[in-house]
This record gives structure tokens, C-alpha cells and sequence, in this order.
């Protein structure tokens, strides 16, 4: 007899200001807008959005860790 395994997961929306008009199946990953960001000399990070107007909207909040580095980026000397 097969074994059948199931992951719960409970996706939620990475922008704080998120209208929470999505209509998204938490339970499920189909639909949600997935992105990997990258800001030279910082660590790759990965978060998650209802869609891309939401992640647009983080992307130009100077607040959101997905806009803004955790720290200046120095040029090299």
C-alpha cells in the first residue's frame, strides 16, 4: 500500500499593507505570485504575494525589507 503524505501550509501575504482583497486559497500555492529578490551584497530573499500589485506595492515601500536592504550598500573603495 502506498504512502501518502500531506504538508499543511498556510500561505500569507509578505506586503503589511496589503489590502486583503485576494481571494487566494491559503492552503494552496496556485495563484500566489512567488518572488526571489536579490540587492547586491545582501543575502537572497524570498517572499510571497497575493499578486503582482500587492509586490509592486511592496517594491516601492521604502518600510518593506523587499524594497530596502537591512543595511547601506557601500560602494568598493
Amino acid at each position: 500500500m502506498p504512502v501518502l503524505v500531506e504538508n499543511a501550509v498556510q500561505i500569507t501575504c509578505d506586503n503589511p499593507n496589503c489590502p486583503k482583497t485576494s481571494t487566494l486559497d491559503p492552503t494552496k500555492r496556485d495563484g500566489w505570485f512567488f518572488v526571489t529578490s536579490e540587492v547586491y551584497g545582501e543575502t537572497t530573499q524570498q517572499h510571497v504575494f497575493c499578486d503582482g500589485v500587492c509586490a509592486a506595492a511592496a517594491a516601492t515601500d521604502q518600510q518593506s525589507d523587499f524594497a530596502s536592504p537591512s543595511q547601506p550598500i557601500r560602494p568598493p573603495a
